[in-house]
């Protein structure tokens, strides 16, 4: 039997169910205005929790008699059952709504982890293809500053072959003492030993940037750019000074720090047009233990101020048709890239360039590189000395051009081993299975079968007791990481090669057979 509410009853159970009410509503607003991810569901949870614990325990302690009553008498008070049911189901309400909500930002939590993955990997691909523009770009540059080069380049092997012609020339007149062609001979070797130097030079500055660093001396790479353009330079009046100091080894990428250095005397050589003084000086120096610079400074035309923020700019130039009118600079071609490309690449390397320049007086260029030590790559033949340059064994030399096979034939003869030449790729291989060869030589640029697929289907022979390979190649050694990849080569020499390096290789790659 239900018994009537009091009025004051009424009220507080009102009163409470207000209040709860209020809670439900202030828990769902700071639910949809915060979105603090999945805690927000669980505090719903919680608190659904919490009110049907409250819920029950506030009942028992405060209705004690009335639960008495029920269970004695059975009789059964309206705002007891009232509160109950608004109780129980405001909770579980609470309770529900936060296992919704829950479950609402679990699905949208992971519908935004998915858009981020699909993000990330459309970022990345964009990255490796921004590298890949940056790499063709450098390599475009380059490129244009072997062009400039072209005729330097041209003017040192053509002094080269006048000597190399005079000189053979005079040992073949019959009149000449042995001495004098001893002389001879000896300044044809030099010059020899000159033209490799340059083509060397130009190989490495001009061929695709292997990313492969290495400890270098930036020092060296300044005197092997300045090589390439000094004889060109002093004939058109420049007159340069070195004051560069020794610098420790440091990680870099020679090519493209070469390609730095070059730009840099290329504009100075360009900003010296029409002066009277024209000097270009080179300095080198080290800021405490962490840094390394090269300094490259001319007595030029100089930079306008209002241009020295633009000068790394792409496509920003000074020469040609921007320069001012009357200016010797409007006879310059210029890309308006060389600098901003050198700009990358120091930065690249975790360095900068420092400008200074006083319209009139010239301008200075240093490169500025963090001090890095480490390792580089290492032939297996390095930091191992043969004890002899002669050796008994028998030699297979695999290579197209006449005549390198016949002077690497003599040369083999000359220092007591077996000689057998091949320009055929199919030819050698079956030479080498009859497993009584002791070293192949073999030139990687071979017509049908190149060179590093022979050594590969050599190697497939698995040959008892395999000979020992070495490469001959006049590629640049930085770019052939790629092409003899996986490949068992014992030691790399570079044409042109001196007969000596050739044959203390060989006995020590037979040293190593042992």
């Amino acid at each position: 039997m239900l018994s009537p509410i009091p009025f004051s009853d009424f009220l507080m159970e009102a009163l409470r169910g207000v209040l709860l009410a209020m809670l439900m509503v202030y828990f769902w607003y700071v639910g949809k205005r915060e979105r603090l991810g999945n805690q927000v569901g669980w505090k719903f949870i919680l608190a659904g929790l919490a009110i049907l614990v409250l819920a029950v325990a506030v009942d028992v302690a405060d209705d004690v008699h009335q639960w008495r009553a029920i269970i004695l008498f059975g009789e059964v008070s309206l705002g007891l059952v009232v509160e109950e049911i608004f109780g129980y189901a405001l909770g579980l309400t609470l309770f529900m709504i936060g296992v919704i909500k829950w479950i609402s930002l679990v699905a949208s939590h992971n519908r935004m982890k998915e858009q981020i993955e699909k993000t990330n990997i459309s970022l990345q691909a964009e990255i490796e293809e921004r590298k890949q523009l940056q790499a063709q770009l450098i390599h475009s540059e380059q490129l244009a500053a072997v062009g400039t080069l072209a005729g330097g380049v041209a003017h040192e092997f053509n002094n080269i072959n006048t000597s190399v012609l005079g000189y053979s020339e005079l040992g073949l007149n019959g009149n000449v003492r042995p001495e004098e062609t001893e002389l001879y001979l000896n300044k044809i070797r030099a010059a020899a030993l000159r033209a490799r130097d340059i083509t060397n030079n130009l190989l490495t500055f001009a061929g695709k940037s292997s990313g492969r660093r290495m400890p270098r001396s930036l020092v060296d790479i300044a005197e092997d750019t300045l090589a390439l353009v000094e004889g060109q330079f002093r004939t058109e009046g420049v007159v340069f000074r070195k004051k560069m100091s020794p610098l420790p080894n440091s990680m870099m990428e020679g090519s493209q720090i070469g390609q730095i250095v070059l730009n840099f005397l290329i504009n100075a050589n360009h900003a010296l047009i029409g002066r009277e003084k024209r000097i270009i000086t080179l300095e080198s120096g080290v800021n405490g233990e962490a840094e390394i610079w090269l300094k490259v400074s001319d007595t030029g035309c100089g930079i306008p101020k209002e241009n020295l923020s633009k000068i790394f700019t792409p496509f920003f130039s000074t020469k040609g048709e921007h320069a001012e009118k009357n200016s010797p600079q409007v006879a310059v071609r210029g890309t308006g890239i060389g600098l901003s490309v050198c700009h990358s690449i120091a930065e690249n390397h975790g360095g900068r360039i420092e400008v200074e320049s006083e319209p009139g007086l010239g301008s200075s260029f240093t490169l500025v590189l963090p001090l890095q030590e480490g390792r580089g790559h290492e032939t297996p033949l390095d930091g191992k000395e043969p004890v002899a340059s002669v050796f008994d064994g028998k030699v297979l030399i695999l290579d197209d051009e006449p005549d390198v096979r016949e002077v690497v034939s003599l040369a083999v003869q000359s220092a007591g081993g077996e000689a057998v030449a091949c320009a055929d790729a199919n030819e050698a291989l079956s030479l080498v299975a009859q497993n009584d060869v002791d070293v192949v030589l073999v030139d990687l640029q071979m017509p049908m079968i190149p060179g590093a697929e022979f050594i590969r289907k050599m190697q497939e022979l698995k040959l008892e007791n395999p000979p020992a390979c070495i490469v001959l190649t006049g590629k640049v050694r930085s770019s052939l990481d790629v092409e003899l990849a996986g490949l068992e080569v014992d030691c790399i020499i570079s044409k042109p090669f001196e007969i000596s390096d050739f044959c203390f290789a060989i006995a020590g790659a037979l040293a190593g057979r042992k």
